[in-house]
């Protein structure tokens, strides 16, 4: 049987994440050194330096390792709370792209008469695609749980700013096209949440849960796009400035739909499943 309820100890470390993003992440979020490749090596040290201090970096990794061996469930609540130089690897060029949450950003790389040497070999000759294929469910999460917090930090700018900006002698919060908007949101942050949750439980359950880590990426992807599309429509014209992070979630959450495989490729994979 599922059970999504939150232990205490894990509720208290979600409250110590969230104080931790708001008073020390959240002002980061207009800083000039978050260019359109991404963060400067500079300030993804700062922050790094930040997660180290409250014992927040790499959580997921084993304990013997450093980390905090939390469950894939685990990982859900925390995380919504928030060998380059080998010869023959030619960077041509860096692209300029719409998302700006990768450090180093996107670029053009060139193999030019690349030899390996047997000791840069990981694991065993030929069994690089199923070694990639143990990462694949997990790494779909993450994405979905870190841009579910993306977008749950998008849907409270639009809420605070829909108690505060009036037109027609009221907040438009209070007027029906905007508070629709708003509970739209809030239904699809809530289906996504519970999508992760049952897809990580099955993870730590020992399933591969392929499909239903498939399913999360095609839905969440798209839902919280629509989440971060209404935030920016709540907003106006502020929406679309730099005024607030808003415009920038949008912009990375469309990125986020072709990331870890576009949503038709999912949606593919899911329909022979079915057809089985």
């Amino acid at each position: 049987m599922i059970d999504f309820t939150i232990p205490a100890d894990l509720a208290a470390e979600r409250d110590r994440v969230r104080r931790f993003v708001i008073d020390k992440i959240v002002p980061f979020e207009r800083d000039p050194r978050l260019t359109s490749h991404g963060p400067t090596d500079e300030l993804r040290q700062e922050l790094v330096e930040l997660a180290r201090a409250e014992k927040l970096l790499t959580v997921q990794a084993p304990e013997e390792l450093g980390g905090r061996g939390l469950t894939h469930i685990e990982q859900a609540v925390i995380y919504e709370a928030a060998d380059g130089d080998q010869p023959g690897i030619v960077i041509e060029r860096t692209m300029n792209t719409m998302d700006r949450n990768y450090v180093g950003g996107h670029g053009v790389v060139r193999f030019e008469n690349l030899v390996l040497p047997r000791e840069s070999l990981l694991g065993d000759t030929g069994q690089a695609l199923r070694y990639a294929q143990l990462r694949l469910a997990p790494a779909r999460l993450t994405h979905c749980m870190r841009w579910l917090g993306a977008a749950e930090r998008a849907q409270s700018i639009a809420v605070d700013y829909a108690k505060t900006r009036t037109a027609f002698g009221k907040p438009i919060g209070e007027h029906e096209g905007v508070s629709f908007m708003l509970a739209d949101n809030e239904i699809a942050l809530h289906q996504c949440r519970l999508t992760i949750w049952h897809a990580c439980w099955l993870m730590d359950q020992g399933e591969k849960a392929r499909h239903e880590s498939s399913i999360a990426k095609s839905f969440v992807s798209e839902e919280l796009f629509k989440v971060a599309d209404r935030c920016v429509q709540v907003l106006g014209g502020i929406g679309i400035s730099d005024e607030t992070v808003v415009e920038m979630i949008f912009r990375d959450m469309r990125a986020f739909r072709l990331y870890d495989g576009p949503t038709e490729v999912h949606k593919y994979a899911i329909g022979r499943r079915v057809l089985r």
